[in-house]
C-alpha cells in the first residue's frame, strides 16, 4: 500500500432490487452477493465505525459542513473528507439520493460494499478471496491519506475480526462475526510505534498547521485536558491530521479497549 491512496471512482454497478428497508443482516449478506466483498468485514467495518449505531439525530445539522463527520452504520466521510469513501460517492454508485444512505442502514451497508467493490479494481487488486486480500482496499476505506494512519485502521480492523463479536444493534438486530485467525499480507505502509511507551499503540502525525512546538520538558507538563469526542476513534485522528481541522491532541483513545494513537509528541 501507497502512503497515500486518492481513488476516482465511477459508477458502474446497480444496487439489488427492492434495497431500500433492508434489514442489517440482510443488507450485509445482500451487499455479499452484489459486490463480493466478505459479510463480515462489512460488519467489521460498521462495528468498527459506529457500533452500528448512526447517530441520525446528530448528523442532520453536519451535513456538509463537518468533514469529520461520518454518516449512517458504515460511517461514510463528508463530501469534503481529504479521502475515503464519501456519503456522496457511495451514493451515486447505488443511484440513490445520499440522504436515503444516512436513514437506511441497509442502503448504507450496500453503498459501503458498492464503492469497496469499485476501489478494489480501481487498486488493480484482481481477484480479493479471503477476508486478509481486502486489506489494501481496507486502508483506503479509513479516509486517510496517511500511511500510518490507514496502517493503524487496518490494524483495528483486522484485530477485531480475529477476535470476533456478537452485539444487538440499536435497530434490534443481532450481529455476529466468528472469532478467526486473519493472515495479513505484507503491506507497504509508513507506519511507526511510539517508541516511548508500551501503552501507545500507534502514531499517526497530526497536521503540523495543528499545533505549535513550544520545545519543552516533560517536568514543564502539569496537567492532562480530556475531551470526549463525538465520532469514531478513526475519525477523530483523520481529522487531526487534517489541515483544515486547527485543532490537535498527544493522544487518542479508542473507548471501547483503550487502544492509544499519539499523534503530537509531548514537547
Amino acid at each position: 500500500m501507497s502512503a497515500s491512496l486518492f481513488l476516482a471512482l465511477s459508477c458502474t454497478s446497480s444496487p439489488p432490487d427492492d434495497a431500500s428497508g433492508l434489514s442489517l443482516p440482510v443488507a450485509l449478506e445482500a451487499a455479499e452477493a452484489e459486490y463480493g466483498v466478505p459479510r463480515d468485514l462489512l460488519a467489521t467495518l460498521a462495528y468498527a465505525e459506529t457500533r452500528f449505531n448512526p447517530h441520525l439525530e446528530e448528523l442532520e445539522t453536519h451535513l456538509g459542513s463537518h468533514p469529520e463527520a461520518r454518516f449512517g452504520v458504515m460511517g461514510l466521510t463528508g463530501e469534503q473528507s481529504p479521502g475515503g469513501p464519501t456519503l456522496d460517492s457511495a451514493a451515486a454508485c447505488l443511484g440513490r439520493e445520499p440522504a436515503t444512505l444516512i436513514h437506511d442502514p441497509g442502503l448504507n451497508v450496500l453503498g459501503a460494499a458498492c464503492v469497496l467493490e469499485q476501489a478494489s479494481r480501481e487498486l488493480g487488486e484482481g481477484e480479493l478471496v479471503r477476508e486478509a486480500d481486502w486489506a489494501e482496499v481496507v486502508g483506503w476505506f479509513s479516509g486517510s491519506d496517511d500511511g500510518s494512519g490507514q496502517a493503524s485502521y487496518v490494524r483495528q480492523v483486522y484485530r477485531l475480526m480475529e477476535s470476533g463479536f456478537a452485539v444487538r444493534t440499536p435497530q434490534g438486530d443481532w450481529i455476529e462475526v466468528e472469532p478467526r485467525e486473519v493472515d495479513l499480507p505484507m503491506l507497504d505502509l509508513d507506519f511507526r510505534a511510539s517508541g516511548d511507551s508500551s501503552l501507545i499503540s500507534n502514531f499517526v502525525a497530526a497536521s503540523s498547521s495543528n499545533y505549535t512546538n513550544q520545545s519543552r520538558g516533560s517536568g514543564d507538563i502539569d496537567t492532562i485536558v480530556v475531551h470526549t469526542a463525538q465520532g469514531s476513534y478513526t475519525s477523530v485522528y483523520n481529522w487531526f491530521a487534517n489541515s483544515s481541522a486547527n485543532a490537535s491532541a498527544h493522544y487518542v483513545i479508542r473507548s471501547s479497549d483503550g487502544e492509544i494513537t499519539q499523534m503530537v509528541w509531548e514537547e
